[in-house]
């Protein structure tokens, strides 16, 4: 038992509202409904805040609180998910570029290796076309 339902039990006040509520459970049900109906509209209708359903019907449309219209609304999602469709695709695009960039480098260092040749290091002007390194620098 916690100390808390000990307390109840220890004055008697407390003792008889709790025989009450453990002898009758519908009581206790429609007690228990009310106090949480009061606690959860506490601030709801008259708080600090003022009364949340003022700004439902100071809107013009019912479907939005922030008084935009709902065709407004529709527009700005419509273009944030088109704006997050192309920086996805365009992620994606220069994902597959510098995977494809990394096939040929080693596909090329790879064929070099396989002739038994060495790779030449200079320009491509000044090398054979199967052994020029298109990176090297001009002098």
């Amino acid at each position: 038992m916690l100390r808390s339902d000990m307390l109840l039990v220890a004055r008697p006040e407390t003792l008889t509202a709790v025989q009450d509520y453990a002898g009758d459970n519908d009581l206790f049900l429609a007690d228990f409904g009310a106090a949480w109906t009061k606690m959860m509209n506490a601030d709801r209708f008259d708080g600090p805040t003022g009364n949340v359903c003022d700004a439902v019907s100071a809107s013009s449309d019912p479907d939005t609180l922030d008084g935009t219209s709902g065709s407004e609304s529709r527009v700005w999602t419509v273009l944030t998910i088109l704006l997050l469709i192309i920086v996805i695709f365009l992620l994606g695009a220069m994902a597959y570029r510098n995977r494809l960039d990394k096939s040929s480098d080693e596909k090329t260092k790879s064929e070099a290796e396989l002739a038994g040749l060495p790779r030449c290091t200079l320009p491509a002007q000044q090398c054979s076309n199967d052994q020029a390194d298109p990176k090297a620098e001009i002098i």
